[in-house]
């Protein structure tokens, strides 16, 4: 303990000798003594807590978890977004249980649920049919793209590569999917089939998707459900050869997929911002609240519980914490606040509320997202796209006022920019890091309890938890009352979808 006061001392106090602004001291004084870790500890152990079953979006805890958020941010004076009717903004949800049998029988070659089928969709079928080759499935007029162009497909099946033609990522292969089901369906075919070619693992793919799985029903894809499978070719000989418009025989045998509607929330407020001048412009702070519910795994010691602490108990803490502030200490600029649900489910709640947004983007000047897999070290916040979203300085700066170092980009390999809500932002063109618990790679120290039982409000780190908050909402106020609007750095892959949002 000691030794963490005379570090802290030390670094402070070469923050100020390098010219730390006078409004810098005075913010960093109100931030330490309105941010309670009393406060963090309650909020935390709540969240977390056996009561809330995992949190698990369309489940009972995960509903009180939601109730939870809206009653903080009532309580707090966060106010309700202009056009809104309460804190909460309504996902039309669908749930989808796939078969645990069934086979496809296709140019000879014969396919089996558990090994080289997965049936994602569709009623029970027993029949006989006619399925035609379509490419890939797709149509995009603004690319020229129409792969059901002078094909009759009506009555039929369509077989189709996976994927997208341009190859695309795995959160646009995942998202196309319905889409797929969607062109089909308008088009009269009974299914469609998908041939697996992507880069990672078939098994992986497998396993995630023949596990129960939500889906947002919109305007696009809405009814839009009938049988869509997809298939792993044969290594051997027997691959079909296939052309644009080749008819194939084939014969279907499956119980059925099991679909129900889901009821699920974002949940999201605001606090206008002290400057008239600049308050039509906001900062998004985000964070996703649900987990992935009960026996998502290997019990320890007979706990079937996974409470998701770190992931994501310890980001929603910071966006309550960051309520309480602001509603006090509102910077130039003002705030909105999101609650986020269903990204254990594939970035549900970011995605729908990106598309559905309860005000203009181009309005909102960057989002800090928080959210990560659990730390190994509490001396660092590890930040994604900390070098591409042009509020470097400021998130360095508020990292080492409480003591903590910024590392930018841990584990690269894992594409970890792009799998927690903040890429449904950056997609918009809205820089958008996300803000995590600290460490330099994925090791024993994070697996251990990354998405397992252990992942318990008694094990994490309450002091860790209170300077990395503390972080948190400095590097929001900080960029919030920036001088010069944050953009993407020269080159990155979201620079033009910045440009044609912003009009810089």
């Amino acid at each position: 303990m000691k030794t963490y006061r005379i570090n802290y001392t030390l670094i402070l106090c070469l923050l100020l000798i390098g010219g730390f602004p006078l409004f810098g001291q005075k913010i960093v004084k109100k931030i330490n003594k309105s941010v309670s870790v009393v406060h963090l500890t309650k909020d935390m152990q709540y969240i977390a807590s056996d009561q809330l079953k995992g949190r698990k979006t369309g489940e009972p805890g995960n509903q009180a978890a939601a109730q939870y958020i809206a009653e903080q941010f009532k309580q707090t004076g966060v106010q309700q977004v202009p056009g809104m009717q309460n804190y909460y903004q309504n996902i039309p949800f669908q749930k989808f249980i796939p078969p645990t049998s069934g086979s496809l029988t296709l140019a000879g070659n014969q396919y089996n649920v558990g090994t080289d089928l997965l049936i994602l969709d569709g009623g029970k079928i027993q029949n006989k049919a006619v399925a035609v080759y379509a490419d890939f499935g797709w149509i995009d007029a603004g690319q020229q793209i129409d792969d059901y162009k002078d094909l009759d497909v009506k009555g039929k099946y369509v077989i189709v590569q996976g994927g997208l033609p341009h190859g695309g990522t795995p959160v646009e292969v995942f998202d196309a999917m319905p889409k797929k089901r969607a062109f089909a369906k308008s088009r009269g075919a009974l299914g469609i089939i998908e041939i697996y070619n992507l880069s990672y693992p078939w098994n992986f793919f497998r396993n995630y998707f023949a596990k129960e799985r939500l889906e947002v029903m919109d305007k696009v894809t809405e009814n839009a459900s009938l049988f869509h499978a997809w298939i792993q070719l044969p290594s051997g000989l027997n691959k079909p050869n296939f052309v644009k418009g080749r008819l194939f025989e084939m014969d279907l045998q499956t119980s059925g997929a099991v679909t129900s509607e889901v009821d699920a929330v974002n949940v999201i407020g605001w606090i206008p911002g002290k400057n008239k001048k600049l308050a039509d412009q906001y900062i998004l702070l985000s964070a996703h609240f649900d987990h992935v519910g009960l026996n998502a795994g290997q019990p320890v010691q007979g706990d079937t519980i996974w409470n998701g602490a770190r992931d994501n108990a310890w980001g929603t803490v910071g966006i309550l914490a960051a309520a309480r502030f602001f509603t006090k200490y509102p910077p130039e600029r003002s705030v909105l606040l999101a609650g986020l649900n269903g990204e254990e489910m594939g970035l549900l709640g970011s995605k729908y509320l990106a598309s559905h947004p309860v005000l203009p983007w181009n309005k909102v000047i960057f989002n800090l997202n928080s959210d990560g897999a659990g730390y190994s070290d509490t001396t660092i916040v590890s930040v994604f796209g900390l070098n591409r979203v042009g509020a470097a300085d400021e998130i360095n700066q508020s990292c080492l006022t409480f003591g903590l170092t910024a590392f930018g980009d841990p584990a690269p390999e894992q594409g970890l920019f792009d799998r927690s809500d903040n890429v449904s932002f950056a997609q918009l063109g809205i820089p958008a890091p996300t803000f995590a618990s600290g460490f330099k790679a994925f090791d024993a120290a994070v697996f251990k309890y990354y998405h397992q039982s252990i992942d318990n409000p008694d094990n994490i780190s309450y002091g860790y938890l209170h300077r990395f908050t503390k972080a948190f909402i400095l590097s929001a106020y900080q960029i919030a009352n920036k001088k010069e609007l944050p953009r993407w750095s020269v080159g990155d892959k979201y620079e033009a979808a910045g440009k044609k949002l912003y009009g810089y």
